[in-house]
């Protein structure tokens, strides 16, 4: 007699026939498909990811010099930076974004040897922690000349381009200020020539292959008055929220790109300077990906209203 299986004991058997087809191997090889595809898949959204950051980056940048611009217009001067070091994420900790003066000085002045730790001080500049926050979360680093923090500094409303130097004695010859008995009458004798104003001021900015592309030994100085940095994707040398600091990121900071850290000192005056280059994103000591702005003494005066006279 013949033993004929019926359907329901063969559809049985094939099932797991079937479940038995898919070997450990075969899974790994459905998992490892899956992965590249998802790495293809990904790398667009990564790049995509870091061009928005820089947009971000560049908006707030835009926002701090218009900022800049009130506080000159407002002030006659440049803030101070605030210390980065202190936790800005604690209410408590008051001095969080307010500008470092030392109290020592008169007229108001920056630490003058160091300015050390200094990130934009933006309760100064009625800004938000997360206005003067880069697209990688980190606060943007703050440096300005010493001496346009000073009273009046910023002030070229009394500078004349035909005019002559005139020390101002109030601040104890620590640099030339416009004379505010300058009027159109009394050009040219007592009337101060803007390039003898600017004149040996501003920071130093070297790109990364060491060209000079602001320098305030030449005449007129093109020295600038401030610049602001963001530390770009690695993040090397920039300040977080919390106060602490990053001293390590991903790819490391190249040679050049290191020396813009915010824990670095500005001095000695003579020798110091900062660096902007276009973005150089390989790796190695060429890498450079910070974002940087800058402005001399005359642009950043003329964008608060605050130029030189015509004549």
């Amino acid at each position: 007699m013949l033993n004929i299986p019926s359907p329901r004991n063969s559809q049985s058997r094939r099932g797991q026939h079937d479940l038995r087809g898919f070997t450990l191997v075969e899974i790994s090889i459905v998992l490892l498909i899956i992965g590249i595809l998802a790495s293809i898949f990904a790398l667009p959204l990564l790049g995509r990811a870091k061009l928005v950051n820089a947009q971000v980056t560049q908006a707030r940048l835009s926002v701090i010099e218009t900022a800049l611009s009130l506080f000159i217009a407002q002030n006659r001067r440049l803030p101070c930076p605030a210390n980065g070091a202190l936790d800005a994420t604690n209410s408590a900790i008051a001095l969080a974004g307010v500008e470092a003066v030392d109290s020592v000085v008169t007229p108001l002045a920056c630490t003058l040897t160091n300015q050390q730790g200094g990130v934009v001080p933006w309760k100064a500049l009625g800004l938000a922690l997360a206005d003067v926050t880069d697209g990688w979360g980190n606060v943007m680093t703050y440096r300005v000349d010493d001496t346009m923090i000073r009273q009046d500094s910023m002030n070229l409303t009394l500078c004349s381009p035909g005019g002559v130097p005139v020390a101002d004695v109030s601040l104890g010859g620590l640099h030339l200020r416009c004379n505010s008995a300058c009027t159109a009458s009394t050009f040219p004798g007592s009337c101060t020539s803007t390039s003898a104003v600017v004149a040996g001021r501003g920071i130093r900015v070297r790109d990364i292959a060491g060209n000079l592309l602001a320098d305030p030994s030449v005449t007129p100085s093109t020295g600038v008055a401030y610049v602001v940095i963001s530390h770009g994707e690695n993040g090397v040398g920039a300040y977080l929220p919390s106060g602490g600091l990053l001293t390590a990121g991903t790819p490391p900071a190249g040679t050049e790109e290191a020396k813009n850290a915010a824990n670095l000192s500005n001095m000695p005056a003579a020798t110091y300077y900062l660096v902007d280059n276009p973005g150089n994103y390989a790796d190695g000591t060429s890498h450079f990906d910070d974002l940087v702005l800058r402005k001399t003494q005359i642009a950043a005066a003329t964008k608060a209203l605050l130029g030189p006279r015509a004549y």
